[in-house]
């Protein structure tokens, strides 16, 4: 009975029969367009959002599964609309789907407006579908990330969780190349656990870095290119365009070591790596870390008038070893022919054959 009441209050609130929130988002249900409107999805974050000052952003979000609501009222899941921003102030605002679209600063049924840090609205489900507006308020423009967010719900909930605290290690390969030219390119070894998510994807990045001996232990460096390093921000990930290390974007199994051989690096060249972890509502960097491919070449123990000398008396012994055995070669002939023949019989026979 109380399934029965809250979805008809819920109907009642709406105006509409249940199934008319199946329509598109940004649209009413009648079919009109929205304009100047942003649709929201469960437990998808939309990142790099802008607003200038003084002005608004609309969004409209629509439930889609109504199994979420179809339970007891103490049951009932919440919707929360979050507003991040990474550079200057971003105000929410949310109201019901009851009257004419967007809510302003003086019409919202709900408001957040904190300074210079996140603005959150969570409320219970009973409504199908609500406005939203973001207000730039500070006096620059307004960069931030937004995402509506069920809760309970398994949709919602599946943030990727990058395994091992988001380690990534860097260590060579162990190359077997006896000679290696200038300019002849190589490979490390990026080693890094996998996040708790099934289905998820990553990519390797890899970037040259450089910095400052002050920075010389920080991947990202203080002197160093911004542009070397790819970090998880408000506004999703900064620091590209890095350079993508795999072929494309894999699919690997959740909570597994993975070693990944990152080829194409110059010799010497310091570099800094990093893991991108991502699923449809969220895409995670791990932590970055930095290595260097070097080519370890065994020293010379001799310098080279040893090596000359040395070549010289092993290229003497052989040559005094050759004619070694051609002397012995010679000596054991003439032996073989004696024995043979014997001296006073090639005397006798010569001497017979003169005769005749």
């Amino acid at each position: 009975m109380a399934r029965t009441t809250a979805l008809l209050a819920l109907v009642a609130a709406l105006g509409v029969v249940a199934v008319a929130s199946a329509g598109e988002c940004c649209t009413s249900f009648s079919g009109v367009e929205y304009s100047n409107c942003n649709c929201l999805e469960d437990g998808r974050e939309i990142h790099n959002q802008v607003v200038a000052p003084g002005e608004y952003v609309n969004y409209h979000w629509r439930l889609t599964r109504w199994h979420l609501i179809d339970v007891d009222d103490e049951d009932r899941p919440e919707l929360t609309i979050r507003a991040t921003p990474c550079s200057g102030n971003a105000w929410l605002f949310v109201t019901p789907v009851t009257g004419p679209p967007f809510p302003r600063n003086d019409t919202a049924r709900w408001a957040a407006r904190k300074e210079s840090e996140t603005n959150s609205i969570t409320h219970k489900m009973y409504y199908g579908e609500v406005f939203v507006s973001v207000y730039g308020a500070a006096d620059v423009q307004t960069n931030y990330s937004i995402v509506a967010i069920i809760t309970p719900d398994a949709v919602s909930d599946l943030d990727p969780v990058p395994g091992n605290n988001g380690t990534v290690d860097a260590q060579p390969k162990d190359d077997q190349e006896e000679i290696l030219f200038p300019g002849d390119l190589m490979a490390m070894m990026i080693i890094f656990t996998t996040a708790d998510v099934e289905g998820a994807e990553y990519m390797v990045y890899a970037s040259p870095r450089y910095g400052g001996e002050d920075d010389a232990d920080e991947p990202c460096g203080v002197e160093g290119d911004p542009a070397s390093c790819i970090q998880t921000t408000a506004c999703g990930l900064a620091g590209g365009p890095p350079i993508e290390k795999m072929e494309a974007w894999e699919v690997l199994p959740p909570n597994e070591e993975q070693i990944v051989e990152v080829g194409g690096l110059e010799q010497n060249q310091e570099y800094t790596f990093n893991v991108v972890v991502r699923t449809p509502n969220r895409t995670i960097a791990y932590t970055p870390t930095q290595g260097t491919p070097t080519f370890t070449r065994v020293g010379q123990l001799q310098d080279d008038n040893t090596i000359i000398i040395v070549a010289c008396s092993v290229g003497g012994l052989f040559v005094l070893l050759v004619c070694c055995i051609i002397w012995a070669k010679n000596r054991l002939n003439k032996a073989y022919q004696v024995k043979r023949f014997g001296r006073k019989g090639f005397s006798k026979v010569g001497k017979g054959a003169d005769a005749k």
